[in-house]
């Protein structure tokens, strides 16, 4: 139901609450009046997220820079699959951003659990004919689709890591350029709290001007933690204070295709309170 929640949401606290809600109010309704338990839980925790969707919505709206999904950070490993699903991938939930509120719970219950169409009606309160119309518009507003499945952070993908952070470090533009793909697009979160673009950045000249800007903040030496992010490579920077920024990326034939930084600390303060952060440590010297 968590899966489901944050697919809904795209926050982790939120998914959670809207969980934990839903079994609270089904220990209050009589166990003789539910037939199809599934279907009941379903029903309760999609209602609650279509409102707490919407009243979202619009703070979102006002959202200072990019808007990105809260990250879910488990230790990078062979044995973390459980996230490694396309509809967990922060590209995936990132071009969910695009739906309305209606049109993103409909495309979820559809893709996600693969309700039928009356199914989905039934839940929402709509009719078939409806919902039908929902989904297909929300499938045409993501005609970008994610094709390349990168796996997770494994000995195979620790060298290109380090390759781009080393490369980030010496301030290497050639190398960094080389690392991204023909068409890449970088996304920082900083929510008016942590310095970070305000609009999203296209293109290798633009991006390694970026990363070219961040070199140039990093003292030597430095220490980074390969994990995990939504079942994707990433990294994440720590200090005494707490996570300084997680760098995630959705990656084509060892390429960058996009980029994701989280500065922002709201963003990032469930991790060390849902998660032990633990993983394999970079030290670049």
């Amino acid at each position: 139901m968590f899966s489901i929640a944050y697919q809904m949401l795209g926050t982790v606290s939120d998914a959670e609450d809207m969980v934990q809600d839903t079994f609270l109010a089904l220990s209050r309704v009589p166990s003789e009046r539910i037939t199809h338990w599934k279907a009941y839980l379903c029903k309760s925790l999609t209602n609650r997220c279509l409102d707490r969707l919407k009243s979202a919505s619009s703070q979102r709206e006002q959202y200072i820079g990019p808007w990105l999904p809260e990250p879910i950070v488990t230790e990078a490993g062979p044995e973390e699959v459980t996230l490694q699903h396309d509809h967990l991938s922060l590209a995936y939930l990132h071009l969910l951003e695009r739906l309305s509120p209606i049109e993103r719970i409909a495309f979820v219950l559809r893709e996600a659990l693969g309700l039928d169409y009356p199914q989905i009606a039934e839940m929402m309160g709509k009719t078939t004919a409806n919902c039908r119309k929902l989904v297909s518009r929300a499938k045409g507003k993501m005609e970008q689709k994610i094709t390349t499945k990168a796996p997770g952070p494994n000995r195979e993908t620790l060298p290109f890591f380090k390759q781009f952070l080393d490369a980030l470090y010496k301030g290497d533009a050639q190398q960094l350029t080389h690392l991204l793909a023909e068409e890449p697009s970088l996304y920082s979160d900083g929510g008016g709290k942590a310095r970070a673009a305000l609009r999203p950045l296209f293109g290798q000249q633009r991006i390694t001007a970026f990363l070219l800007g961040i070199n140039n903040k990093m003292t030597k030496p430095f220490n980074v933690t390969l994990v995990n992010v939504n079942g994707q490579p990433g990294i994440l920077k720590q200090s005494d204070d707490g996570i300084d920024w997680i760098m995630t990326c959705h990656w084509e034939n060892h390429q960058i295709k996009d980029l994701y930084f989280y500065l922002n600390p709201d963003k990032m303060k469930h991790i060390f309170s849902s998660y032990e952060v633990t993983g394999t440590t970079i030290t670049i010297q």
